[in-house]
């Protein structure tokens, strides 16, 4: 599935990088030198309003050659045999996708989303999101790394967005257990202030309880619901009054109960 290189000029046709990095780049060379023929993914509803904090597919060029590897490898490098249009029109097919009854934005163009959910995919899943590109760069360990397109691409066919569905896998591999404590905390911050104000560093004690959970075994949901029961026996909060901010069912609301009182 993947295979190194030494360097991305040697096999790659564009870089595939935020706006974010256009910045940092800025900082070192004039966009004419580098941004030739470049063109960003944002252009229609509804990211129009967003053009100006736009991903962009750059053509490789030698002004990329000279950039540090710190800026390079925040971009994705894209090898294709397919003209630059097809690539856009592709990675702009994937800027909404669906998950769960509900249509998100997806940021197929960040490694960091991007590259983990790709180790995840089967062939067909791996094919279908890859579409007309033979390989993606992305680097790792201290050296650049490809992922390779499973089948032949040569069939391709543009999409029209949204039709990438995102599965719990997807996000399973994006899992990070001290950004779900942080996102926990801040919600309980909203519905439950209370119980956390009391709490010397709410983040790491939910951190702790996050990955005493995944340990045992639970599911996303049950994760949250252990962590807030270990919060709440330590602050001697009261399990009827977490039921009614939290607006818990009862079913969650037994297991809440069995929890704290173990």
């Amino acid at each position: 599935m993947t295979r190194d290189l030494d360097s991305p000029q040697s096999c790659f046709q564009y870089w595939l990088v935020a706006h974010s990095v256009i910045e940092q780049v800025e900082m070192m060379q004039a966009r004419e030198h580098f941004m030739d023929g470049a063109t960003m993914l944002f252009f229609d509803e509804p990211f129009e309003q967003l053009a100006d904090h736009s991903p962009w597919l750059i053509a490789w060029c030698d002004a990329l050659d000279e950039l540090p590897a710190e800026l390079l490898t925040q971009g994705l490098c894209v090898q294709t045999d397919y003209a630059a249009d097809d690539i856009l029109d592709h990675f702009r097919s994937l800027l909404i996708a669906a998950f769960q009854g509900e249509l998100i934005m997806f940021r197929a163009y960040d490694p960091t989303v991007l590259v983990p959910m790709l180790f995840m995919m089967d062939a067909t899943r791996l094919s279908q999101i890859l579409g007309p590109v033979k390989a993606l760069g992305y680097w790792e360990k201290s050296q650049w790394q490809r992922i390779f397109n499973p089948h032949n691409n040569s069939s391709w066919l543009r999409q029209s967005r949204p039709w990438w569905r995102l599965i719990d896998d997807d996000l399973a591999a994006l899992y990070r257990v001290e950004n779900h404590a942080y996102s926990l905390s801040r919600r309980l911050w909203e519905v439950a202030p209370d119980l956390v104000m009391p709490l010397d560093n709410e983040c790491a004690l939910i951190e702790s309880a996050l990955n005493q959970a995944i340990t045992q075994g639970f599911n996303m949901e049950q994760r949250e619901l252990w962590a807030i029961s270990q919060l709440a026996t330590q602050a001697n909060y009261s399990a009827e009054r977490l039921v009614t901010e939290l607006k818990l069912d009862a079913d969650e609301t037994l297991q809440l109960t069995n929890w704290m009182e173990k």
